[in-house]
């Protein structure tokens, strides 16, 4: 069987086992990876720092050596007379001693050396394994305005001049100002230079490797590849031309960044052919750059080789915890499988189904024990629901019945006296619950006095319907066409207060209303205010005489007060269930806004206006659940 069926436990398992050592084995990697990268390129930084630093110090050994040469010289000639001859003498035996320079020059200023000679130099090189001793100098030949000379004569100091090629041998020239005192004044009579080969240069700076394909370089103050692996650039390219020559303004920032600081380290993805770093420093005596490059993906191989390794190693890993966790899904699953099909038959309604056997005492066999414990649960609990289900069923009808019984005793057809043309009434109630405490009635004590009555009984349901009924039976009982409202509601307290142990009481209002005069008398018991629409002055409350509610207290003395209906006057009463209905921010709906409601129905018949306030309560409630009864009745008189 599939272990993977329907996507339960054993799939779950599986791939939290898969994706969690994925997700934890990808993290170990990335922060080796980078942890390892960063490592590595500080190692291999100052290695590189260190080679460049020993070649630096290497050449700047040799360089210093070869300008004490001309320095020494021209202190030698400043101090003491020489002819041309000993000049010559004096080079050559200089450059006998000294290996590492290729010639010797000394040049005077014109007619500095002899009054008659404008020009006045000898030159000693090496000439294969020999040496050659020439003079130079002619209108053909004007030395002082060569770079080697001019350099250090205007700037009256000691100057490298920039690389160049002499018969084929690539030269540099370190050129150092002679002086004569003359009259307590210093004044220039020549130049002594040395011309050194580069050839070194090129065996010491191509001789340093950095990793496997790294090489060294050097290039001129000016930015001119004096040194490299591939000769074809030296002395014929700088950074400048390649960075015109392939369109490439980054290289040209690094050309510039090169020769303005004294050391760093760049990244290009194209540098001399390459996607290479490069480490540059200054050579003090010349202001050269001394160059190290090398491959960027030398620098992270032994990372990647590393982490292909650890990969092979973890996804090997990762197989293995997935079929573990394929073996350990499928000793779990099994029995679960097992009580899943009895948990099936369950559910189907066979309470008789055999639990499976599991043995052992872990988490699965707790699951089957407590499987057998809800089988004989849910036989008692269905027992037990079907009786209460019974009991509710029945209590629900005799719940219907007492609410059908309660609305019949309201009376419900409207109008209720079709023949009585003066007077014009309607009402309307809504339980809460299935039964409610609140009610209405009115009818006529003799021929022209209709009594009326809105009142709201304390609490709700069954025990608030029960005492309706009897404080709506008492008020018919004891109602008479010589008694006024604060009599009536006095003799209903009283029987009301007779064995009330439950303390339940009544707001009433009860009023009567002349039909032929339109004299309207009214008590209160606690009740909320009615609100008179005067046909010609709008709507508003009426005052109400003081009255404590009914049921609570024996002998308690009511008042009446009294106003005069004209026609097309109207009457609204109605219960606290219409001002204190809630909204879902527990807002009540308040007395202000059910009077502007009022007004805004205008003329409409009573039945339209109550079915307005009926309306803005819903509106305003917003679905929230009705908490009280609400009851509205509305008496219009018309006159006769």
């Amino acid at each position: 069987m599939n272990i993977f069926h329907s996507k339960g436990i054993a799939l779950r398992l599986f791939l939290s086992f898969s994706l969690s050592s994925v997700l934890i084995f990808v993290t170990i990697m990335l922060s080796n990876y980078f942890y390892s990268k960063d490592k590595t390129e500080r190692q291999i930084g100052n290695h590189v720092r260190s080679i460049i630093t020993s070649s630096v110090n290497k050449v700047e050994s040799v360089l210093n050596g070869v300008e004490k040469i001309p320095e020494n010289l021209a202190n030698v000639i400043e101090n003491k007379g020489f002819t041309l001859q000993e000049l010559g003498d004096l080079l050559c035996s200089t450059l006998r001693l000294n290996d590492e320079i290729y010639g010797l020059s000394i040049a005077f200023e014109p007619y500095q050396f002899k009054k008659d000679l404008l020009y006045a130099g000898i030159y000693c090189y090496r000439e294969g394994r020999g040496f050659r001793l020439k003079s130079f100098g002619s209108d053909n030949d004007r030395y002082f305005y060569q770079d080697w000379y001019q350099m250090a004569r205007e700037m009256q100091s000691p100057q490298w001049s920039e690389p160049y090629y002499e018969e084929k041998t690539l030269l540099s020239t370190y050129s150092v100002p002679v002086y004569k005192t003359r009259g307590g004044k210093r004044h220039l009579i020549g130049i002594v230079a040395v011309d050194i080969s580069l050839e070194w240069f090129s065996d010491i700076v191509l001789s340093t490797k950095v990793l496997k394909t790294g090489y060294g370089a050097l290039i001129s103050q000016n930015g001119t590849i004096v040194t490299h692996p591939d000769r074809g650039l030296i002395m014929n390219e700088t950074f400048f031309t390649i960075a015109e020559a392939n369109k490439d303004n980054a290289m040209r920032e690094i050309g510039r960044e090169v020769l303005r600081k004294e050391s760093g380290i760049v990244r290009h993805h194209n540098l001399f052919g390459m996607d290479a770093y490069l480490y540059y420093t200054r050579i003090p005596s010349n202001d050269w750059r001394l160059l190290m490059l090398f491959p960027a993906k030398e620098m992270f191989q032994d990372i990647r080789d590393l982490n292909v390794n650890v990969a092979v190693l973890g996804i090997v890993g990762i197989i293995l915890l997935a079929i573990t966790s394929v073996v350990i899904a499928k000793g779990i699953t099994k029995p679960l499988r097992r009580l899943s099909t009895t948990a099936e038959e369950i559910g189907r309604g066979n309470l008789d189904a055999a639990i499976p056997e599991v043995t052992g005492r872990d988490e699965v066999a707790m699951l089957a024990s407590s499987f057998g414990t809800m089988r004989d649960s849910l036989r008692q609990y269905i027992s037990k629901l079907t009786e209460t289900t019974a009991a509710k069923q029945r209590i629900e009808s005799e719940l219907s019945i007492a609410h059908d019984i309660q609305m019949n005793m309201l009376k419900k057809i409207f109008p209720p006296f079709p023949d009585r043309k003066e007077i014009d009434v309607f009402a309307l109630l809504e339980p809460a619950k299935e039964v409610g405490g609140d009610f209405y009635d009115f009818f006529f004590l003799d021929e022209d006095r209709l009594l009326f009555i809105v009142a709201d009984v304390s609490g709700k349901g069954v025990p608030a319907s029960l005492f309706m009924s009897v404080t709506m039976t008492l008020f018919k009982a004891k109602s008479s066409a010589d008694m006024s409202p604060d009599v009536i509601l006095s003799m209903v307290n009283n029987e009301l207060c007779d064995g009330n142990d439950s303390s339940m009481f009544v707001t009433v209002f009860c009023g009567i209303l002349n039909c032929c005069t339109g004299e309207l008398i009214y008590a209160n018991g606690g009740h909320m205010p009615p609100v008179i629409v005067r046909r010609d002055q709008g709507a508003q409350f009426i005052d109400m005489p003081d009255g404590l509610i009914i049921g609570v207290m024996k002998d308690v003395g009511y008042s009446c007060e009294r106003i005069a209906l004209l026609p097309g006057d109207r009457i609204l009463c109605y219960t606290d269930g219409v001002t204190e209905a809630m909204n879902g921010n527990r807002e009540f709906y308040g007395s202000e806004r059910l009077l502007e409601v009022i007004k805004k129905a205008g003329q409409e018949d009573l039945q339209g206006i109550a079915a307005l306030i009926m309306e803005d309560l819903v509106f305003f409630a917003d679905n929230a659940p009705q908490s009280d009864d609400i009851t509205l009745l509305c008496i219009e008189y018309r006159g006769r």
